[in-house]
């Protein structure tokens, strides 16, 4: 009785947030919504294994289905959780069986496994390996991490990211930066509509078991993105732009971003405030 009154409490707040994104969407400023004619390539970056399915989970499943090359790069191993009391190296292992699994479900093109270990990697490791993504290959949308954030391995991978386009020739790529637990606020300029691939993308997320503690919460995150614009649920966003503004804004390290941001929690109750916290910084860097 008490787990189902829980269960009612989260999902009745979780309902009034809800309610209160799609009100604050009538003033909201325009967005682009997330199309693909085929034939398009895509790279989508993670830190970690999940950080995929978290940010771009339904939308690479729906590049898939629209004919588009899909080729996703696990960073790390993710051993630095501690969910379950495994010890690092059980964790890699489970994380990397989870993924497979995750990206399969997903439909994706390519899966690459860099396995750098969490926290032990250096930035020139993953540079190297991005410039010859970028110079060798014909990408044409990248899907990352950014500085809107408050893990400093989704730093390390946005500043890697910069240093390899920085190094590279290419200047054509779109970056599109996904959202984890912090929200991208008024940065959002495109919108991807995922309620069509719902179940699978919940499929995708759920394969992530040992992270379920984690991921759970991008799920009222997508309910809120499909509230505030008016779509059914569950939907993504992103702030693209282009790979000159993504290179100024990431080409240094960025411990100064630590504790700008709020993350949404575990329990629904604070979510708004998420949403709110760094505000303000996000307003300067629309701006640049």
């Amino acid at each position: 009785m008490k787990h189902l009154t829980r269960k009612f409490l989260f999902s009745l707040t979780e309902n009034l947030w809800a309610a209160g994104f799609s009100l604050a969407g009538r003033m909201r400023h325009p967005v682009q919504e997330w199309d693909s004619q085929g034939g398009q390539h895509i790279l989508a970056l993670a830190p970690h294994p999940d950080d995929e399915v978290a940010g771009c989970g339904g939308t690479l499943i729906r590049h898939h289905q629209a004919g588009d090359t899909t080729h996703l790069v696990y960073v790390t191993d993710g051993r630095g959780s501690h969910a379950g009391g495994l010890s690092p190296n059980e964790m890699a292992q489970r994380r990397a069986a989870e993924a497979q699994e995750s990206a399969h479900i997903l439909g994706v093109s390519q899966v690459t496994f860099l396995g750098l270990k969490e926290n032990e990697w250096e930035v020139e490791a993953l540079v190297r390996v991005l410039k010859t993504l970028f110079e060798n290959f014909p990408i044409t949308i990248v899907y990352t991490s950014s500085r809107v954030d408050f893990h400093p391995e989704h730093h390390k991978v946005a500043h890697a990211v910069a240093l390899a386009l920085a190094q590279s020739v290419r200047t054509d790529i779109r970056m599109r930066v996904y959202q984890l637990h912090v929200p991208l606020g008024n940065l959002v300029n495109r919108v991807c509509a995922t309620a069509s691939v719902a179940a699978i993308w919940r499929a995708a997320l759920a394969a992530h078991a040992t992270q379920w503690g984690s991921t759970e919460r991008v799920l009222r995150m997508a309910h809120y993105s499909a509230a505030y614009f008016g779509l059914a649920a569950p939907a993504e966003v992103f702030w693209e732009l282009p790979a000159q503004t993504y290179i100024h804004l990431h080409r240094q390290p960025l411990p100064w971003a630590t504790g700008l941001f709020r993350g949404v929690r575990a329990r629904p109750f604070s979510d708004p405030f998420a949403y709110w916290a760094g505000s303000k910084t996000r307003k300067t860097l629309l701006n640049i």
